[in-house]
């Protein structure tokens, strides 16, 4: 399953990403929302810097022009940035691949 650009959705589409020849969506932007998908190697050193790269928005995003209405006044707004992982894929002790989930791989 893939996100395709489109007309409708093109206001959303931060990057597209080409694998296999079929071009997707692979990261949406609007205001102040962000979303992508991606899987680094949370176990090593350099994944862990990727990641902390996108938490600390590191790089070449430009946050879009729009702004968003501020919240009614009187409400308390923070801040909260997390990571949440959904599956992994691995090979248990007898080979086997097996799904696991959390976020402690």
């Amino acid at each position: 399953y893939r996100a395709m650009p489109t007309e409708a959705n093109q206001d959303w589409v931060l990057t597209t990403t080409n694998y296999g020849g079929h071009s997707y969506i692979s990261s949406i932007q609007k205001g102040n929302i962000v979303a992508t998908q991606f899987h680094p190697e949370k176990s090593g050193p350099l994944g862990l810097a990727l990641l902390g790269r996108f938490l600390k928005r590191q790089g070449r995003l430009n946050p879009a022009p729009e702004t968003l209405p501020s919240p009614p006044e009187g409400t308390t707004t923070r801040l909260a940035k997390r990571v949440i992982a959904c599956l992994d894929v691995r090979s248990n002790d007898a080979g086997d691949l097996v799904v696991t989930k959390g976020d402690q791989y």
